[in-house]
């Protein structure tokens, strides 16, 4: 976002949510930062599995749909608070379904609306809303 944009955001978010509901979503981001990492590194392990290595791909889906079901509950909590993270949850479970099914582009790739893809918009839309960034935080 643009300077503007991010001063815009900010006078929208200080208008719809109240002090404790931005406890409530810092709580709920903490628990979404428990996966965090995990989550980034079952992705970059899927990147490097050859395309032959249909056990490791099983692997992979199998720890991202245990990583997800960790996640599930901060995401809930966190649409309890402000709706829009409903939407995030709601895509995520899509596109792992879609991995599971045996759509690989849905854990990765930029082209579709993929699993990283999701998770990468929800840890910047948290980050945003939080007023917090990447870079104090050491995460890419």
């Amino acid at each position: 976002l643009t300077d503007a944009k991010r001063r815009e955001h900010a006078e929208y978010l200080a208008e719809v949510l109240s002090s404790s509901q931005r406890k409530e979503l810092s709580a709920e981001y903490e628990g979404f930062l428990e996966v965090n990492n995990l989550i980034k590194d079952v992705c970059s392990k899927w990147s490097t599995l050859l395309a032959t290595d249909s056990l490791g791909q099983w692997e992979t889906l199998e720890s991202l749909n245990d990583l997800h079901q960790q996640a599930t509950g901060p995401l809930t909590n966190a649409a309890a608070v402000l709706s829009r993270y409903g939407r995030f949850e709601e895509r995520l479970m899509l596109a792992l379904q879609r991995a599971q099914d045996g759509q690989g582009e849905f854990v990765m790739s930029p082209l579709v609306d993929s699993y990283h893809n999701v998770w990468f918009e929800l840890h910047e839309d948290f980050l945003q809303t939080l007023g917090r960034t990447r870079a104090r935080e050491g995460s890419w």
